[in-house]
């Protein structure tokens, strides 16, 4: 059934693949896929939104390395600014979601109750009994990992926007391999980052001392020129399929407009009219 609001079971080969709701994508793509007032396939919230979200944040983030990197003295005011404007209100709308809302307190009360004692109780124990040191060092890499599982999510979350319809999951399960080498080359990346930091071993992270696993100079060349490789060749099968759409999309266009024009005589003849 592919009713509106419905739920599809998916099928490969034969074997149950999954399900999925159509109703978040019906009523966001319409029911024949027009797009309408609503957003079209691809975007989570519209095109506005989303390129702010994406290109407005990276630069934000770039300028502000950029900065730093120019002027350590600055390193303060743009972590002053961070925290402020992107960072503790987030923290926040965690409890204000949990707090505010009865059925949500009733059902994860014990993240406030339980959960939030035991982890401060955690933390103390720690750094009396190994010092600040390891509380950095648990901050500076559950933060690396921390962002990466989060720029996967929402890479994950435009690529489900994408899907029109239940036949682009099979194509997905079909085409598993290519999945997987996109999974390697986005934590490629990341992974190039954090080994050269490691490399380096600043004894000091965000004025505390932090402890570094011994990482060889030559683990960080492997990670870049495998990570730069990745996405070359990432970068060139994109950039070949939207070539690919581009040339469809005109033959199409080509094919509709011969068709509305009607049959042409043959050269050297003409249509005679009365």
């Amino acid at each position: 059934m592919d009713s509106f609001g419905s739920r599809k079971s998916i099928h490969s080969k034969g074997k149950f693949v999954g399900r999925i709701t159509t109703a978040p994508l019906r009523a966001r793509v319409g029911t024949h896929g027009s797009v309408g007032a609503a957003v079209g396939p691809g975007w989570l919230s519209g095109p506005r939104f989303d390129r702010h979200f994406i290109g407005t944040t990276a630069a934000i983030a770039i300028l502000s390395g950029l900065i730093v990197a120019a002027k350590p003295g600055l390193f303060l005011p743009v972590l002053f600014l961070d925290l402020w404007l992107l960072g503790y209100h987030h923290v926040v709308s965690t409890y204000t979601r949990l707090c505010f809302d009865a059925d949500s307190l009733r059902r994860r009360g014990w993240m406030i109750y339980a959960l939030l004692p035991a982890v401060c109780a955690t933390v103390t124990i720690l750094v009396v009994a190994f010092g600040v040191g390891l509380l950095a060092t648990i901050y500076l890499y559950w933060q690396w990992f921390h962002y990466t599982r989060q720029s996967y999510g929402i890479a994950q979350a435009y690529r489900r926007a994408a899907v029109a319809d239940g036949a682009a999951v099979v194509e997905n399960e079909r085409r598993g391999a290519h999945e997987r080498l996109d999974h390697l080359i986005f934590y490629l990346v990341p992974l190039w980052g954090i080994l050269h930091r490691a490399h380096q071993a600043q004894e000091i992270f965000l004025g505390l001392p932090v402890w570094h696993p011994p990482v060889p100079g030559i683990a960080v060349d492997i990670a870049a020129v495998c990570a730069v490789a990745g996405l070359s060749c990432r970068t060139a099968r994109v950039l070949l399929h939207s070539a690919r759409r581009r040339n469809h999309r005109r033959a199409r266009r080509a094919a509709g407009r011969r068709n509305l024009s009607g049959p042409r005589p043959p050269r050297g003849e003409s249509i005679q009219t009365d």
